[in-house]
């Protein structure tokens, strides 16, 4: 690195990167953990940790990018723990982190979107064919991203509503949570839906949606019988 107070005619510079463009490029993704106290003064360095849920994420969307379908969350998870640089077992991604970049799915909620199976050499290819007993029980999940939809709050309802008909409160707070910061009446998210959304605690014994924050695949098989979910004006 090259502090921007150096000279920038020294010959000795050339392809070095000036520091502030590194901290423009890092300024997200890394904190600062303290200073090198073995060098004192104005040639101390700062020492700095790359956030490594925000790596995270980021391989997230490349993986989801990577394909048109969604993917089967065991493969999902396999993939993404590879990708991860350079932490091996001490670190595994956790699906709350996708919370505002996938949604997950059954295999009836997939079924409709893929008539056939779909092949390829991908591990995350979905396969709907029916022939696997344990079909009804796996979990999908689907590239969803916040950043894809409507800034305006009546488009977010709207694109929200038209992916599913009906949410958890805590599916939708991640993909409405910045339009409340915007909103400077509006205290949260639950005021939010009093005015765009009706409750519905109607008991059912099928989930129209699994969510997100479920910590493993048996959890999101169903959601509780009279879990409230919340539904279009």
């Amino acid at each position: 690195l090259k502090k921007n107070q150096d000279d920038n005619n020294n010959d000795d510079d050339e392809g070095v990167i000036e520091e502030a463009v590194v901290r423009y490029c890092l300024e997200k993704c890394y904190n600062t953990t303290g200073s090198d106290e073995q060098n004192a003064g104005a040639n101390q360095n700062e020492i700095v940790k790359l956030s490594v849920d925000y790596i995270a994420r980021i391989l997230a969307h490349c993986l989801f990018n990577a394909r048109s379908t969604p993917w089967l969350q065991e493969h999902f998870m396999e993939e993404w723990i590879k990708l991860m640089p350079g932490v091996g077992d001490i670190y595994e991604p956790k699906m709350e982190l996708l919370k505002d970049i996938a949604i997950v799915q059954t295999s009836e909620e997939v079924g409709p979107l893929h008539t056939s199976s779909v092949t390829g050499n991908d591990p995350g290819n979905v396969n709907v064919s029916g022939d696997d007993d344990n079909e009804d029980h796996k979990v999908y999940l689907k590239y969803f991203p916040r950043t894809g939809l409507p800034f305006d709050v009546k488009g977010r309802f709207k694109a929200l509503f038209r992916e599913r008909s009906k949410w958890l409160l805590e599916d939708m707070e991640p993909y409405l949570c910045d339009i409340v910061d915007k909103l400077p009446s509006v205290a949260n998210v639950q005021e939010l839906l009093s005015t765009y959304a009706i409750a519905d605690s109607t008991p059912t014994n099928t989930s129209p949606n699994i969510p997100v924050s479920a910590k493993n695949e048996n959890d999101r098989v169903s959601a509780p019988a009279a879990a409230v979910y919340y539904i279009a004006k």
